[in-house]
């Protein structure tokens, strides 16, 4: 078993402008929620906003910002090392065999030692915020140049996929497949190869994608729905919210159910077959869901990090002030 889960809660603004980086808030602010269910918060000061996840092990804390750098710490808060880039950093790092993969503004997708150093960067022709998938063999990732690329562990290209729109989604994978949603309004299928097997039309933005056993579970920006398709790309389901549901934040499932949020300020639980079973209000937009102990976690740019039972009751909520202006909240689990 992993020493730690990471899960992030990020809303993050697709469109972001490079030339205001400078103007943004300079927090980061990384709660520890440990079994007693008690926050422990802390932040640091550094030279640009926090809108990427950490990575978190038990030595150490790695993050990007918006001032061209991604950082190392260590667990107190003291700075290991930094490592430059040529812009800001709001994709998903992720920490794969002592290597750090992480996407960037600058076009660039970096592949950077836990000590610093750099192993190789991959050019693109736009931002790159997607999330990638990893494996031994193959890196796979989207970037706002409308193409899906596909390297090797040595930055080498494999395949590249072209779409009509912006790559901004996250990759699932399940079964030798992955999925991932475009501005041109499709969920696409491709195969580990860079074939295509299959899209399905939406009205608007799909957002990033989650595989939970034999189905699909993506939103609609445009039309501020939750859907399920099947994992051939058919639709089961559609649950209507009344404002967007947050564009680059998978949906969490949990013991068959469905948590998601949306600018209307609820969370949402629904049963698998798209029934709604609570929502809770928070007066502010939330973010992405962790469910951990039969306990799901959640913060808000209202802003307050809050914890409810399965039955969408309060527990806890905790203030957190002025550090969420930075529009990123990140929670992390430890056993």
């Amino acid at each position: 078993m992993r020493d730690y889960i990471e899960e992030e809660n990020i809303k993050v603004n697709i469109d972001l402008d490079k030339n205001q980086f400078g103007n943004l808030e300079i927090e980061v602010l990384i709660p520890i929620i440990e079994d007693e269910d008690r926050p422990f918060l802390w932040h640091i000061g550094v030279g640009g906003s926090i809108v990427s996840k950490p990575i978190i092990t038990k030595d150490a804390i790695y993050f990007a910002a918006c001032d061209k750098n991604f950082y190392k710490l260590d667990k107190k808060g003291k700075l290991i090392w930094k490592f430059p880039t040529k812009g800001a950093t709001i994709s998903f790092p992720v920490l794969y065999k002592n290597v750090i993969y992480f996407g960037c503004y600058d076009h660039n997708f970096y592949a950077i030692r836990t000590d610093g150093k750099l192993l190789w960067e991959f050019e693109t022709k736009g931002e790159i915020i997607s999330r990638p998938y990893i494996d031994d063999e193959k890196i796979i990732f989207g970037s706002k140049d409308h193409n899906v690329y596909c390297v090797d562990n040595r930055g080498k290209l494999k395949w590249k996929f072209a779409s009509n729109g912006e790559i901004p989604s996250n990759i699932a994978s399940h079964d030798n497949r992955i999925y991932f949603g475009c501005f041109d309004k499709n969920l696409y299928c491709l195969d580990l190869d860079g074939n295509f097997l299959w899209k399905k039309s939406f009205k608007g933005f799909v957002t990033s994608p989650t595989v939970y056993k034999d189905s699909i579970f993506v939103g609609n920006f445009n039309d501020y729905s939750m859907n399920r398709l099947t994992l051939d790309g058919k639709k089961i389901w559609s649950f209507k919210c009344k404002k967007p549901l947050l564009a680059n934040n998978p949906t969490n499932i949990y013991n068959d159910k469905v948590y998601f949020s949306s600018r209307d300020h609820y969370v949402y639980c629904l049963d698998v077959n798209g029934k709604l079973l609570w929502k809770f209000d928070t007066k502010g937009t939330p973010g992405s869901i962790i469910v951990h102990k039969n306990v799901v976690y959640f913060g808000s740019t209202d802003p307050h990090v809050y914890a409810l039972d399965l039955e969408g009751k309060l527990l806890w909520k905790t203030y957190v002030g002025g550090l969420l202006q930075v529009n990123a909240l990140h929670i992390t689990i430890f056993y």
